[in-house]
């Protein structure tokens, strides 16, 4: 069976009582190019927009004047704020990224961006990924993957594997459909694992694109897509919705589109050509403390804005499932400057004086820190000696299960803040991830009392 028009979800969504009203949001240091088609990263200690820049003649068919740039921006209490040694992504469009679990179970971040080869006509778009640890560490220079020929790929971590979400054009993919496909690992996606994915033929009528540009684990194999749905053609007038629906990658099912957001829903702005002024390009999902969401997108290709929703309530979402990588960052505040908070809690020896939930004893072995809790005998290894106050560290069992504990200090004027990332492992109940979170605060509140008294013991 064959799905709706665009007419018809946006239709359906117009006669909704409650629509959202959304705002516009703004990033300094632009000048007067034009910042669109945000992208939201948190990290344990700050949250960055990357967001897509160009100037207002940058035109994709013309290599000359295309000129699209990825920055990224840092959330203050003032608002979003430039950084310096951030890096920039040239020749890139629409970023979009995602936590996978990396080497030794630490957690990687995946970043894509979309370039293009001008040595094709029309020009071919081709997306490319690059990992790191953190935003800072990303290398523009150095792509993991290229996927030629695609765009508004997506990538999601389960427990144990990948979800590839992909965007084929052409033959039975039409004009634009969803493609789903599994994998192991993020470092085994390849273009040949994408071009085979399995393509949702039917999900909304052929004269209708769609495309993902955020996936959520909901639990039991169902997987939340934040995405667009689309209508008409470059030289025509353009109209792009936000949209959620859900996707069973196993059984290879998927529900059909509900449009979230139309582009007036949010306040007049210009749009970088009149026939895109009624596009909404949806990036990212943040969960707020009242079950809401706040959705980041760009708007017309020539502004960022955001708006709070409430996700359709006949639709699985979010905060009905564990999203893999759900954490919470603990912290304390320590009257104490940000080299000695490090000097000391990166000593593995000090861990018994602060952090006895953790061990209570620990000696260097033949060059390792082997470490005696109730868990038994582990090895602990912390992240090499750093400036930028990481702690980071891994506790690997005797069964050779290792976890990775994200940690560091950063510094608040002559005085610190120590934060502390727990992660739910899988099948980790809520009254237990209370507990671990609580036994965290108790080793920070510990390293508190130890830093701030008169008298620091040092191992």
């Amino acid at each position: 069976m064959t799905g709706s028009t665009y007419q018809e979800l946006v239709a359906a969504y117009r006669r909704r009582a409650d629509r959202p009203r959304g705002e516009l949001d703004h990033v300094p240091g632009t000048g007067e190019r034009l910042a669109y088609n945000p992208c939201l990263i948190a990290e344990p200690d700050r949250t960055w927009l990357a967001v897509r820049v160009e100037s207002p003649k940058s035109y994709w068919r013309d290599q000359a004047s295309w000129d699209p740039q990825v920055h990224f921006f840092e959330r203050t209490p003032d608002g979003w704020h430039p950084v310096p040694d951030a890096p920039v992504f040239t020749a890139a469009e629409d970023p979009f990224a995602a936590w996978m679990t990396g080497p030794g179970g630490r957690p990687q971040l995946v970043l894509g961006v979309v370039t293009l080869d001008h040595g094709h006509t029309p020009p071919l778009p081709v997306t490319r990924f690059h990992a790191a640890p953190d935003v800072r560490s990303l290398d523009p220079a150095k792509p993991f993957l290229e996927v030629p020929g695609m765009k508004d790929i997506r990538l999601l971590q389960r427990d144990g594997d990948v979800v590839v979400c992909g965007r084929p054009q052409g033959g039975t993919a039409g004009i634009g459909r969803i493609s789903v496909a599994v994998t192991d690992s993020y470092t085994s996606i390849t273009p040949e694992l994408i071009a085979s994915a399995h393509v949702f033929i039917d999900q909304v009528a052929p004269d209708t694109k769609v495309g993902t540009n955020e996936l959520y684990d909901l639990g039991g194999g169902t997987v939340g897509v934040l995405g667009h749905i689309a209508l008409g053609e470059e030289g025509s007038t353009q109209r792009y919705a936000a949209a959620w629906w859900t996707i069973d990658p196993d059984r290879r099912t998927t529900t059909a589109p509900v449009v979230v957001a139309v582009r007036d829903d949010f306040p007049p702005a210009p749009a970088k050509y009149p026939v895109i002024s009624d596009v909404v390009f949806p990036g990212s999902l943040e969960a707020l403390p009242d079950g809401r969401f706040r959705m980041y997108c760009g708007l017309g290709d020539a502004a960022l804005g955001s708006v709070t929703l409430a996700l359709p309530a006949d639709l699985p979402h979010p905060a009905d499932g564990h999203r893999h990588g759900e954490s919470r960052h603990l912290s304390t505040f320590i009257d104490r400057p940000l080299e000695e908070v490090y000097e000391y809690a990166a000593n593995p020896a000090n861990l018994p004086a602060w952090a006895p939930g953790l061990c209570t004893s620990v000696e260097l072995v033949d060059g390792r820190w082997v470490a005696e809790s109730g868990m038994g005998r582990f090895l602990l290894d912390f992240a090499p000696r750093n400036p930028f106050g990481v702690l980071d560290h891994d506790v690997t069992l005797a069964s050779g299960e290792t976890f990775h504990n994200p940690m560091r200090v950063i510094a608040d004027g002559s005085h610190s803040e120590v934060v502390f990332t727990l992660r739910r492992r899988p099948g980790v109940a809520d009254a237990d991830f209370d507990r671990d979170a609580e036994a965290v605060l108790a080793d920070l509140a510990a390293l508190k009392r130890v830093l701030e008294g008169s008298e620091v013991p040092v191992a």
